[in-house]
């Protein structure tokens, strides 16, 4: 399923620029060079939610259920909340 994902990652933003999947999630974040952060689901390989948050994304990294985006001059954190579905 990962290798469905990748190919809609390639397909759908300009470069991604860091991948991030939360512990006990079945979402995986990309971020990319639009400045968009996107959320898949892991069952069906859909983007399920778009953030656009203005800059360019450097990286993306989880930590437990956290996830990181690290932009220009600035960290944001978001908490994984409830995102999660059965396959």
């Amino acid at each position: 399923m990962l290798a469905d994902v990748y190919t809609w990652l390639y397909f759908a933003c300009q470069a991604v620029s860091g991948i991030a999947l939360p512990s006990g999630s079945d979402k995986l974040y990309s971020g990319s060079t639009d400045g968009t952060v996107r959320v898949w689901d892991c069952c069906t390989g859909q983007s399920v939610r778009v953030m656009n948050l203005g800059d360019v994304i450097g990286s993306l990294i989880s930590v437990g259920s956290w996830v990181f985006v690290g932009m220009p001059n600035v960290v944001k954190v978001s908490l994984y909340l409830n995102l999660s579905t059965s396959c």
